[in-house]
């Protein structure tokens, strides 16, 4: 019976109904999950589902919007922004080139369009007519980018060369800032605090230019004007530009000049809770929860973010923690009752627990939830996750036609999420052409991996390799630091026959996060190309840096064999297999795969003497004898074996009888004569 552990945080197994004892940490368990349905009892998703809001694609961390009341900023002083100061303190930070100008610096292009602009009317007309595709665009609250806005004046560039990606609220401000003191206006940042905002996740937070000594307030973006602006300190505005800056390095797996700019955003706004919020975000980004979750957290104490909680809660969820991600998602409800973001992430919590529920509690889940996401869709029918969501219900409810119908409506709406389900829910009905079709009709985001991985598998499922290869190809050289879309790559490689070329495109991956994961993947393929050498080199680096690492190990005993290294990899295998790294029939199946089936036999028959009844030792042994025309002593061996197995003997036996009739079977393969060719006898 499936039971809640609160002290494990997690669901388990009770052998006996009545047993109330958790069987791994034996603290006193839930009611069953009959006896109370209110409680979350899975942390297992059904589908994959993009998002509990705050968090989607495989990458933690959207900036997401936030209550702005919760925490006023600061007053500052009106007037010209202290440049140097700010490009000093970054400078010091560590920044360099480019990357070391403060934001709403001009350029000779900038105070030559500003000075011609004349007034803030004229900044304002001019930005006013930037606007559109290419050129000043907003940035979708829930998007995820990977793409650089550098400094201010390399945003401008881009804008008249009609090649800018869609920007943030603060990245335009800057943009216009520039511009009007290039005009001769002297200019306070503004924030607007009416509503939603965030200036804890920064997607929502919208920031102007306010003409000191007028009410005109600039701000590129917006739809509509500023309710209740109020000054920001040009420093703290600085050191949120950093933060959307530092995101951009994270999403793109540049962890080092991810942590710089989060570095130099701290010294200009060393109590700006955003910044602290961003390290941990990085950290819980790189599989360090145990530092990022209390980073998080300690920023929200100096700064409560409804949705910054949402996004804690989907990190709950991944840790397996569910009771900890209700927790918090209906912490947020609880003050944010129409908060469209918490009630998708609620609904989606309680169709993740349906399949751990008895029948009778699933219809009720599944309407309850659907309520909630209906609402939430009525709030905001953009939010995101909901449509996805929705289907997710439906299909649950096996309304298989509803559920494509729904999907199919959200991603003709340009919704990433529901286009990915759609796509998914295709392919596994066996329509790859349809999912090739919802995927090349959805906004084109080759920097996500996400959507990459849903194209490249739904192409070589209608069995397009060659534009696999290719979309991979243009994915990779537009976010090249992207690990998953580079193995991606290297993978096509890989299947198409172009051994080295893939792994020379894993080559410039080993400087990430995972370089140790793929240093072994690429190994693998220099054995495949038959290079040893190589690849015992390399193998050599990571067995020193990871001893226990079972594939290393393993690889490594490969390469040398492969390069007849006899003495290193008797020396490997002794020590692996004392270590308990590698089992000795891992070893032997190493030396039979080298062509050294006495050497593989006397490994294993160290371990029969030691373990008469060793079923996996026996089985091999077995097969080793047979291959090497040793039938009778397999035989010998196997009777052996089930003598001393006991109860067990008769499956033992049936094992390795199994094993000697396959090694009968290859040896009768290899002594078959060629077939025929061209008719010749």
């Amino acid at each position: 019976m499936k039971r809640f552990c609160p002290t494990c945080d997690a669901m388990v197994d009770t052998p006996v109904a009545d047993d109330r004892r958790c069987p791994r940490c034996h603290h006193t368990l839930e009611a069953a999950l009959s006896e109370d349905p209110a409680k979350p009892r899975s942390s297992k998703p059904i589908v994959a589902i993009a998002a509990l809001v705050v968090v989607a694609a495989g990458a933690i961390g959207f900036w997401q919007v936030r209550m702005a009341r919760t925490a006023a900023a600061p007053p500052a002083e009106a007037g010209a922004p202290p440049t140097q100061d700010l490009a000093k303190l970054m400078l010091q930070a560590g920044l360099k080139g480019d990357g070391a100008v403060p934001p709403g610096t001009p350029d000779e292009a900038l105070k030559k369009a500003g000075a011609a602009a004349k007034d803030a009317q004229g900044v304002a007309a001019l930005l006013a007519a930037q606007k559109g595709p290419g050129k000043l665009q907003a940035l979708a609250p829930s998007t995820r980018r990977s793409h650089l806005v550098e400094n201010t004046a390399a945003l401008w560039a881009q804008v008249q060369a009609g090649k800018a990606e869609a920007i943030h609220s603060i990245e335009a401000a800057f943009l216009a800032q520039a511009l009007l003191q290039a005009a001769g206006a002297k200019t306070e940042l503004v924030t607007e605090t009416a509503g939603l905002q965030t200036p804890m996740l920064l997607s929502r937070t919208r920031l102007g230019v306010r003409v000191v000594g007028d009410k005109t307030i600039v701000e590129p973006l917006a739809d509509q004007p500023m309710q209740q602006p109020q000054v920001v300190p040009q420093a703290q505005a600085a050191a949120w530009w950093l933060v959307l800056r530092a995101h951009s390095h994270r999403v793109r797996a540049e962890y080092a000049q991810t942590y710089l700019d989060l570095g130099a955003a701290a010294a200009l706004a060393p109590e700006e809770p955003a910044v602290v919020f961003a390290r941990g975000v990085a950290d819980i980004d790189q599989g360090l929860a145990d530092k990022g979750v209390p980073e998080c957290e300690a920023a929200l104490a100096k700064r409560d973010d409804a949705l910054a909680r949402l996004f804690l809660a989907e990190v709950a969820q991944a840790l397996d923690q569910p009771v900890k991600a209700l927790q918090r998602t209906e912490e947020v409800l609880k003050a944010h009752p129409d908060l469209a973001e918490a009630l998708v992430a609620k609904a989606v919590l309680q169709l993740q627990r349906v399949a751990t529920v008895p029948e009778e509690q699933k219809a009720q889940l599944v309407s309850e939830a659907r309520t909630m996401l209906d609402k939430a869709v009525t709030l905001d029918a953009k939010v995101p996750g909901a449509r996805a969501a929705q289907a997710q219900a439906a299909l649950l409810q096996k309304d298989d036609a509803g559920a494509e119908k729904l999907l199919r409506e959200a991603a003709q709406g340009g919704d990433l999420d529901a286009g990915l389900m759609l796509s998914d829910f295709l392919r596994k009905k066996g329509d790859n052409a349809g999912a090739v079709a919802v995927l090349q009709g959805l906004p084109q985001r080759l920097d996500d991996d996400r959507f990459v991985l849903a194209l490249l598998t739904a192409l070589m499922g209608n069995k397009e390799s060659d534009k696999a290869l290719e979309i991979a190809n243009k994915a990779y050289a537009q976010s090249p630091s992207n690990p998953q879309i580079g193995l991606m790559r290297a993978d096509l490689l890989r299947m198409s026959g172009r051994t080295q070329e893939a792994i020379d495109a894993l080559e410039p991956l080993k400087k990430s996060a995972q370089g140790d994961k793929i240093a072994l993947l690429q190994a693998q393929l220099l054995l495949q190309n038959h290079q040893a050498d190589k690849a015992e080199a390399q193998l050599e680096a990571v067995v020193a840096k990871l001893p226990e690492s079972r594939d290393a190990n393993l690889l490594l005993l490969m390469a040398y064999a492969m390069a007849q290294h006899t003495d290193k990899a008797e020396a490997l295998s002794k020590k692996a297999m004392a270590q308990k790294v590698l089992k000795p029939t891992e070893v032997a199946g190493v030396y039979l795969q080298s062509g050294d089936a006495e050497h593989a036999a006397k490994i294993l028959e160290a371990v029969v003497q030691a373990n008469p009844a060793e079923a996996e030792a026996v089985g091999t042994l077995a097969m080793v004898y047979t291959a090497s025309g040793r039938k009778k002593d397999a035989e010998t061996l196997r009777d052996k074996a089930v003598a001393a197995a006991g109860d067990k003997g008769p499956e033992l036996k049936a094992l390795v009888d199994k094993a000697i009739t396959a090694a009968e079977g290859e040896l009768k393969r290899m002594n078959e004569p060629p077939p025929a060719v061209n008719g010749a006898e």
